[in-house]
């Protein structure tokens, strides 16, 4: 795995993965209040980037799972047009997010400065 490197001050994402302590941070100077608040003078040079995974409701899947709980040969799902169309509506007003390590992304840390 050779990770891509990008710096702090090019980083779009909201927030940062410190796998040390297996914490993620909002920004810099949260991690820089958490080592502080912690007394660990030990400040990463880098950290992990993240992925932003948004809140969305899978149709497909939910559909699958409920036929199958259904007799064989099942087919009599009706206004499934209208289902679909429902669920997208839905599923584009929702702002929840998570975010996951992106071990791929590495965020230079090193000579960033508060403020």
């Amino acid at each position: 795995m050779n990770p891509k490197k990008i710096k702090y001050s090019d980083y779009k994402l909201e927030y940062l993965y410190d796998d040390r302590y297996d914490k993620y941070f909002k920004d810099y100077e949260d991690l820089l209040e958490f080592y502080e608040s912690n007394n660990d003078n030990d400040i990463p040079k880098w950290v992990w980037g993240c992925s932003e995974y948004q809140f969305k409701l899978d149709i497909d899947s939910a559909l699958e799972d409920a036929v199958e709980q259904m007799y064989e040969d099942f087919d009599d799902i009706v206004e499934i047009e209208e289902l679909y169309k429902f669920i997208k509506t839905w599923n584009d007003k929702q702002t929840a997010k998570a975010y996951y390590p992106d071990y791929e992304t590495v965020i230079l840390l090193s000579g960033e400065q508060e403020g």
